[in-house]
Order: C-alpha cells, then sequence, then structure tokens
C-alpha cells in the first residue's frame, strides 16, 4: 500500500509540472489568440474565477484529484490513467465522474 502511494504521488508530482508547463503554453496561445479584455475588472474576475477551479481541485481528496490531473488535465485516457495507478478502468471512471460531481458543488 505504501509503494502503490509512492507512486501516486511521483506521478502526481511529474504530470502537475507537465501540466503546469502545459497550462502556461495554452494560456499564452489563448491570451494571443483572443480579443483584449475590455476593462481590469474583467481580467481580475477571468483570474478569481481560475483561482476558484485551481482552489477547488485542490481541496478534492487525493484519489480523485489524481484522475482529474490525469484525465482532465493531461489528456491521459481512462485506460492510461488506470494502468497508471495499477486502477480497474471501473474504478478510474467512477473516481472521475465522484471528482467532477464534487467540482460542481464547490464551483456552483
Amino acid at each position: 500500500v505504501a509503494a502503490a502511494m509512492l507512486r501516486q504521488l511521483v506521478v502526481l508530482a511529474i504530470d502537475r509540472r507537465r501540466s503546469e508547463r502545459r497550462r502556461g503554453a495554452r494560456e499564452d496561445a489563448v491570451c494571443a489568440a483572443a480579443v483584449p479584455p475590455r476593462s481590469v475588472e474583467e481580467v481580475a474576475a477571468a483570474r478569481q474565477a481560475e483561482e476558484r477551479v485551481w482552489r477547488a481541485l485542490d481541496e478534492l481528496p487525493q484519489k480523485l484529484r489524481l484522475v482529474v490531473v490525469l484525465g482532465a488535465i493531461e489528456g491521459h485516457g481512462t485506460r492510461e490513467v488506470a494502468a497508471l495507478l495499477g486502477l480497474p478502468e471501473g474504478t478510474v471512471k467512477s473516481r472521475l465522474h465522484h471528482a467532477r460531481r464534487l467540482l460542481v458543488e464547490k464551483l456552483g
């Protein structure tokens, strides 16, 4: 059990680093292509919304956060996430569903 948790932590750390790099590149691309915001208030509101999403994600239990990071953020398929975590696909799907419901509750 401890070895599996350690493996999950390592995978999460590596993927979080990758995610931050990818997110930065995506944000740069979106900002370059987007119409500039009309006001400082709109920029502040957009940043606050983004911070709320990341805070809600950080508040999820680790086992749920891990499947969201690997699946929804990193873009790995259910089979890949299951293989990375050593879990059945059904468990990954269930955790992802549960995580999404919690995020909707936290953000709604």
